[in-house]
C-alpha cells in the first residue's frame, strides 16, 4: 500500500509504502527500493519531504526521522528527540516543523543532519496552546505566508511559521467586562473606570488574545492594594475578585511574559477610581472639624458658666 509520493527534480517518484520501504518509480516502471538495509530505520514510510535547502528528503518511518541526501544515502538522524512523527514542514530558512503525537518539534535543520548531540529544540504543545492532538496519516497544508493548518482530532488548528515564538509575538490585552457586586459593567478603554463608593465586590475579568500556540505567562496587579504580583499561565487565567476595596485611586496592570526569562513582553494598564466615602471627603472633614472645636467651646462655656453660677449660689 503506497502511504506517500513525492517527485525529485530528476523526474523519479519516491513512493513510500506501509511496509515494503521506499519504491522509486521512474517512466512508470519500478527502478530500484529503498529499504532498512539502505539506512530506513523502518520500511513503513508516513511521509517523505523536500528539503528545500539542499536536494535533499526527509523521511518520517513509523519509529524515527531520516535524511536522504541529493545521493541517495540515508541516515537515520538519532538526535532527534521523539520518534513517534507524522509529517515535516521544512522552510526555506533551516527551521523544520515536525509534528508528532508530543506536539510540534522546532528545529535547525544544520545543527538535526549535522549533530552529534541533540541539538536545541522548541516543542509546542499544551502548554504552548496546542490543546488539541495532532492525527497521524492525515496531510496538513502551508499557505503563502506561512500559515500552517493542522489535522486535528476536533478539527484543524492553525500556526504562523514565520511568527511562533514569545519573543516575536504581541499580544493584545483587555479587560472584557468588570462586575460590580454581580453586575456586568463594560470598560472604555484609555478611560478611568468609576466604581460606586457602595460597591463592595469588584470582579475584573482580564483577557489576552493569543492567535499562537504560545501558552505564555500572564503577571496582573493591582497597583495600590495588591502587596505583590499574581502570575499564571494563559490557559489557567480566569477572574480576579476584590472585596471592600477602600476608596482611592487604583491601576490594574496586565502582562504578558517571556516564560525563558520572565521579562515582560507587553504591558497594559487600566485606571479604577473608586468614589470616596462621604466621610473621606475633604468637606467632612472640614466640617467635623467645625463641628469639634464648636463643641469643645460649647464644652469650656458650660463648664466656665457652671462655675460662676456654683460661686454665686454661695456667696448669695
Amino acid at each position: 500500500m503506497i502511504l506517500c509520493l513525492i517527485e525529485l527534480s530528476d523526474g523519479r517518484i519516491l513512493c513510500g509504502t506501509d511496509g515494503d520501504g521506499i519504491a522509486i518509480v521512474q517512466n512508470g516502471e519500478v527502478i530500484g527500493r529503498y529499504g532498512t538495509n539502505n539506512g530506513l530505520s523502518s520500511n513503513v514510510i508516513l511521509r517523505i519531504v523536500e528539503d528545500p535547502v539542499e536536494n535533499g528528503a526527509y523521511i518520517v518511518t513509523s519509529n524515527g526521522l531520516c535524511y536522504m541526501d541529493g545521493e541517495g544515502k540515508i541516515s537515520l538522524l538519532e538526535f532527534f528527540p521523539y520518534f513517534n512523527n507524522y509529517d515535516v514542514w521544512a522552510c526555506e530558512n533551516g527551521e523544520l516543523f515536525v509534528l508528532s503525537s508530543a506536539g510540534i518539534y522546532v528545529v535547525n535543520r544544520d545543527q538535526i543532519i549535522n549533530a552529534t548531540q541533540r541539538p536545541d529544540y522548541e516543542l509546542l504543545d499544551s502548554k504552548r496552546g496546542l490543546n488539541e492532538a495532532l492525527t497521524a496519516n492525515s496531510w496538513n497544508y502551508m499557505d503563502e505566508e506561512g500559515n500552517l493548518y493542522l489535522s486535528c482530532d476536533n478539527g484543524v488548528f492553525r500556526m504562523n511559521t514565520n511568527d511562533f515564538g514569545e519573543s516575536r509575538r504581541s499580544y493584545r490585552m483587555m479587560i472584557s467586562s468588570i462586575r460590580l457586586d454581580g453586575e456586568s459593567n463594560e470598560l472604555e478603554r484609555g478611560e478611568p473606570f468609576n466604581i460606586s463608593r457602595d460597591v463592595s465586590k469588584i470582579e475584573i475579568i482580564p483577557e489576552v488574545i493569543n492567535y499562537t500556540t504560545d501558552d505564555p505567562t500572564v503577571r496582573y496587579y493591582l497597583e495600590g492594594f495588591d502587596s505583590s504580583p499574581t502570575e499564571v499561565v494563559q490557559s489557567e487565567l480566569s477572574s480576579i475578585v476584590y472585596t471592600n476595596l477602600p476608596s482611592g485611586k487604583y491601576k490594574f496592570r496586565l502582562a504578558v511574559l517571556d516564560n525563558k526569562n520572565m521579562k515582560v513582553i507587553e504591558e497594559s494598564v487600566f485606571e479604577f477610581v473608586k468614589e470616596n466615602e462621604i466621610y473621606d471627603t475633604r468637606t467632612f472633614r472640614i466640617y467635623m472639624l467645625i463641628v469639634a472645636m464648636l463643641a469643645v467651646a460649647w464644652f469650656t462655656w458650660f463648664i466656665a458658666r457652671a462655675g460662676v453660677c456654683q460661686k454665686t449660689a454661695q456667696y448669695g
